[in-house]
């Protein structure tokens, strides 16, 4: 949304020449996220004037309205997208799909993984996978979790690299090392869900999963 909200405001510098505000690019461009937390006018009309203001708040409004309306349709879709149909007792059941960065998120909960996968610094979201050792076993255990016994850090860091693009990791970390975007209002779900950890069906998963393969390992 914040890129949106840039490429509206940099709009905005060519229908109002003589905002100042409006033509100060760095200015606007490091408080898109202050800008989107505004819900009067009046703040709007005071950095860039009436007619801007004005105008800017309404677009501000409806990119708002949009995103909020793009989530609930991905919400309403996230079964379709993430499910999958298994047999049980001769009737079809619909299971959700793994996904990637909860399966890391749970990890990163564990005793039993910090030797391949550990929290760099979990106040900031920040993880690392250990070199060679800790890109094979988690990747082994996606590929698991997947049911594709080809799976290999490569073709796992290819959608590790995606969450950079849609907001799920936050962009710019070393190799090996990720941040979770907190702001992220699925990630911001997923880690409420995790403070029940008896209740939260991925851990539960994913936690078996890890027992499983590290029993089968000894």
């Amino acid at each position: 949304m914040e890129m949106k909200a840039t490429q509206l405001l940099l709009k905005a510098r060519w229908r109002y020449p003589d905002v100042t505000n409006l033509q100060d690019g760095v200015y606007v461009t490091s408080c898109v996220a202050e800008f989107l937390r505004w819900e009067s006018s009046a703040k709007f009309e005071k950095i860039f004037g009436s007619e801007a203001g004005k105008d800017l708040f309404a677009k501000f409004q409806d990119l708002r309205l949009s995103v909020k309306n793009e989530q609930s349709t991905s919400d309403e879709n996230d079964c379709e997208s993430n499910c999958r149909d298994t047999q049980f007792n001769g009737q079809t059941v619909r299971r959700r799909k793994p996904i990637l960065w909860q399966f890391l998120m749970c990890l990163l909960e564990l005793e039993s993984t910090k030797a391949h996968i550990r929290w760099k610094d979990k106040t900031y979201g920040l993880f690392e996978l250990t070199e060679d050792k800790g890109t094979k076993f988690v990747a082994f255990l996606w590929g698991r979790a997947t049911k594709n016994p080809k799976m290999t850090y490569d073709t796992m860091s290819r959608s590790l690299r995606s969450y950079k693009e849609n907001g799920i990791f936050c962009p710019s970390t070393p190799p090996l090392t990720y941040r979770f975007n907190y702001e992220h209002p699925e990630i911001v779900r997923f880690r409420d869900s995790l403070k029940d950890t008896q209740n939260c069906k991925p851990m539960l998963m994913f936690s078996k999963l890890v027992e499983q393969e590290l029993c089968f390992g000894k």
